[in-house]
């Protein structure tokens, strides 16, 4: 069963009903050839069927004609294929969310793209790339990191082999690990007032493809940094990251030790929840 508040669902089924609208339009524009894909032995082999004009009286009419992998062609009919494949999961999808949204199934059109990916591999539109796609590609992406360390300050390397800047934001950073949630440290961010900030971790969950930006709060005894933390969460509300829906926290106090199963627990009912 799929679980979700108000906004979430309405969110869903924007997205949804934009990814069926934009599968119906490229089938609209699709090339009047339709592709066939056969898998054998040396791999997979392109065709088309054409008409013979040649032909013998009584003959074939049509015949079929194989592509090579460079053929020009090829693009915009692996384009049309995957539209036409996707196009009945969308439509049933779509019809459960809106009049049964219980008995939705937010991985049936997932599994459908990782299926194609794994036939078309290289050759994969990117307009249907896969969250599992994506999440790779993300993980092996470059990104703008603080530059703000201080060449006294002693570092700590995580299990990922990063280099953090305190014992706690390691234990959070080997958690998610554990828990496979792929993250970046001190990942830049532009906020809608132009000022860049380097969240501890920017996630982006597994689940449901969502990005959270988790923060690590270790000195919640000094009153100054509770006040810095405030101003922060303030300031990063005003760019649509709010506390409870993508932004999350972690404490720890000087008579307050860290609790990795609270970590746990909240990342559970977030990062690895559908939405």
């Amino acid at each position: 069963m799929f679980a979700f508040n108000r906004t979430n669902y309405l969110r869903e089924v924007e997205d949804l009903e934009g990814r069926y609208d934009t599968v119906n339009r490229i089938l609209e524009a699709a090339p009047a050839e339709t592709l066939h894909v056969r898998k054998g032995r040396s791999g997979i082999r392109y065709s088309v069927t054409v008409s013979d004009p040649e032909a013998a009286s009584g003959g074939a009419r049509r015949r079929e004609v194989y592509l090579s992998r460079s053929d020009s062609r090829l693009p915009a009919l692996i384009r049309q294929y995957c539209a036409a494949q996707l196009q009945p999961v969308m439509k049933k999808s779509l019809k459960a969310l809106q009049n049964h949204p219980a008995s939705y199934e937010p991985d049936l059109i997932e599994k459908k793209l990782q299926k194609l990916e794994d036939l078309f591999d290289g050759q994969m539109p990117a307009e249907f790339r896969s969250r599992r796609s994506y999440i790779e590609n993300w993980k092996k992406a470059d990104y703008p990191k603080s530059t703000r360390f201080d060449p006294k300050q002693k570092l700590i390397r995580t299990e990922k082999n990063d280099m953090v800047r305190s014992k706690l934001e390691c234990i959070v950073a080997n958690v998610l690990l554990h828990l496979n949630i792929p993250y970046r440290y001190e990942a830049r961010l532009v906020l809608i007032n132009g000022r860049a900030i380097f969240p501890d971790f920017t996630i982006l969950s597994p689940i449901n493809g969502k990005t959270y930006y988790l923060e690590v709060c270790g000195m919640m005894e000094k009153e100054a940094y509770i006040d810095d933390l405030l101003a922060r969460v303030r300031e990063m509300s005003e760019s649509g990251i709010v506390l409870g829906d993508n932004l999350l926290l972690c404490f720890e106090a000087e008579h307050v030790p860290f609790d990795i199963q609270v970590l746990i627990n909240m990342l559970q009912r977030t990062v690895l929840a559908p939405l």
